[in-house]
């Protein structure tokens, strides 16, 4: 994983160059950058880029579009992995419906991240 990494962070250094800090380009390898640092772990550098690359989308693509959508649900993401939940279990059932619901779809997340 520190390859693709290492490539991610070289693309990433031209792009500012030739296309400076806020081109759409530029916002993909954030993303990129983004789920390498999420799967190696590291949610802090991982929540940075994705919000870096959401800045940029939200200023360059205006809301509905899919790729502003998409750059804060990886932002979320992030967070969420982030934050140790602790199991599902009877001891620490969430309460009301919609939060069982909402623990459902977080674990489900992780799940699909880790």
């Amino acid at each position: 994983m520190n390859r693709p990494r290492s490539f991610e962070h070289r693309a990433l250094n031209i792009q500012l160059k030739k296309l400076g800090p806020e081109h759409v380009d530029v916002a993909t390898t954030y993303s990129k950058l983004g789920s390498v640092y999420q799967q190696l772990g590291d949610f802090e550098k991982a929540k940075e880029f994705h919000h870096g690359a959401s800045n940029i989308r939200r200023k360059k693509v205006k809301p509905p579009h899919d790729d502003v959508s998409n750059a804060l649900e990886n932002m979320v993401t992030a967070e969420q992995a982030s934050v140790a939940l602790p199991p599902f279990s009877e001891s620490n059932k969430p309460s009301g419906v919609m939060e069982q619901k909402q623990h459902r779809r977080v674990r489900s997340r992780l799940c699909r991240i880790l």
